[in-house]
């Protein structure tokens, strides 16, 4: 497995296995160009879901899980980057790995185009 692409991965994993959880139909995108990572669909609702996956891997210096929204990509020309976009999902999933973790926002309510940060209740 590619050490670059093993957190996203299983983030991804551990997200589908909480949708399964909910038991609720999970649909994978064949190419790596899909604007989200996976597609949900709810049962009891009749509704269906697309779905960002994003992971932590650990605090930031002021205590909270931080999680990059923003992609940032080298290409023949430089950096590239790819900010949020807030239109491109109904809800981002955030898997928080030293607390194994998932965490489900609404797309709609994500103000920020870089970074989210997540505290754990005190």
């Amino acid at each position: 497995m590619n050490h670059v692409q093993y957190p996203g991965q299983l983030g991804e994993a551990k997200v589908l296995a909480r949708i399964m959880e909910l038991k609720m139909e999970a649909y994978l995108p064949f190419s790596g160009q899909a604007p989200c990572d996976l597609i949900t669909y709810d049962n009891e609702t009749y509704k269906t879901y697309r779905v960002s996956v994003k992971t932590c891997w650990g605090k930031n210096k002021y205590g909270g899980y931080e999680v990059q929204l923003r992609e940032v990509r080298t290409n023949s020309t430089g950096l590239k980057i790819k900010m949020f976009d807030s239109n491109s999902c109904d809800v981002l999933a955030v898997y928080i790995q030293p607390l194994d973790v998932v965490c489900f926002v609404p797309a709609n309510n994500i103000l920020s185009k870089a970074t989210l940060t997540f505290r754990e209740d005190g």
